[in-house]
């Protein structure tokens, strides 16, 4: 509850009988302290196990081998439409780099 909406509650108590206002106020100011209380340790829980999470993910992210993300060095659009072109079964001989082959002997 922010304070416009703590005060708007109180005026209303206010139009209660003298016998009851102490009591209610009472009781109203117990349940804001105990709400603010309660959203202050969920929120700092919430905290303390997120940080022992990342502590351990960045634990593990240190022991992680690394893996190259590509082998080649032709250009990624290139070996992307080699691989697309033998997937869909559309490969064109006549357009593909010319291979070297060795000559036996010499």
């Amino acid at each position: 509850l922010n304070q416009d909406n703590q005060q708007h509650i109180r005026t209303l108590l206010d139009k209660l009988p003298p016998a009851y206002h102490s009591t209610v106020l009472a009781h109203f100011n117990q349940f804001v302290n105990s709400a603010k209380g309660a959203f202050s340790d969920a929120v700092s829980d919430v905290f303390l196990v997120a940080s022992g999470l990342i502590s351990v993910a960045l634990i593990v992210v240190c022991f992680l081998p690394q893996i190259p993300l590509r082998s080649s060095k032709m250009p990624v659009t290139e070996e992307a439409g080699i691989l697309l072109d033998d997937e869909l079964g559309q490969r064109d001989e006549e357009h593909q780099p010319a291979k070297v082959e060795r000559i036996a002997g010499g």
